[in-house]
């Protein structure tokens, strides 16, 4: 299953906290179409809610589409905070 760092987790708590965010929202990755693996090519959005057949984790407020759930099944989310700006990226863990 895809690991949230402690950065990433105050990161997205942070912006699930603004006013623009939906309430009980949560931020959702998707595989870009073609995406095979973990490497590159994933969106991340704020949602007011999971879609039907995403799989939920960090405590309900990320959601993993289905085949992006399987794709980033040993990777890490991580982030960056520079000047108020979040970067989210994704490492790859051993199995």
């Amino acid at each position: 299953m895809l690991s949230i760092t402690p950065t990433a987790e105050q990161a997205i708590e942070s912006i699930l906290d603004s006013p623009q965010a939906p309430d009980d929202g949560g931020v959702r990755i998707e595989a870009q179409e073609g995406i095979e693996d973990a490497g590159t090519g994933f969106q991340l959005a704020v949602v007011p809610g999971p879609a039907a057949d995403d799989k939920v984790i960090a405590d309900g407020n990320v959601f993993l589409e289905k085949r992006t759930a399987a794709l980033l099944d040993t990777s890490r989310l991580d982030a960056e905070v520079s000047d108020g700006q979040v970067q989210f990226k994704l490492e790859h863990q051993a199995a």
